[in-house]
């Protein structure tokens, strides 16, 4: 029997704690045995003020002709355990205030991917209120001094 394993984990926190908890489970024995090289560790700051779908599929190394999120869709949906972390995903649409064009575009992201069987997906940002399009596992609060990274 095979077993699938599909993850949609948001960690929400005011520090660098996210990003430390995401890395630690990244460098993990285990998940590095189970994704290997479909392993993806994005760091979404650098991709603030710019075409969020192209600077992505650059990231994660897919070429695209047309429509940059069927591209990137299509490149996660091989059916191979990928694991995609998306570190500080606000920073995308923070620039300096809330722009709702970004925001819609990672909501329509997280809405395509969260449909890919084979896709686990962790995402750090500050606060999920602007992402809806996606049922999150509930990580709960962290407290930075109940995790050593």
């Amino acid at each position: 029997m095979t077993q699938q394993y599909i993850t949609r984990l948001g960690i929400a926190e005011d520090s660098e704690i996210v990003t430390r908890v995401a890395r630690a489970i990244v460098k993990d024995s285990l998940v590095t045995a189970r994704f290997g090289s479909d392993l993806f560790f994005i760091s979404c700051e650098k991709l603030a003020g710019v075409s969020f779908y192209y600077a992505l599929a650059r990231e994660l190394g897919v070429s695209v002709e047309g429509d940059a999120l069927a591209s990137i869709a299509n490149h996660l949906m091989r059916n191979r355990p990928t694991l995609l972390v998306l570190d500080h995903l606000d920073e995308v649409w923070e620039t300096p205030a809330v722009s709702w064009d970004k925001v819609n575009e990672v909501n329509g992201l997280l809405s395509r991917l969260a449909n890919i069987p084979s896709l686990s997906l962790i995402v750090t940002c500050k606060k999920f209120e602007n992402i809806w399009s996606v049922e999150w596992s509930n990580s709960g609060n962290m407290d930075p001094d109940s995790y050593e990274a």
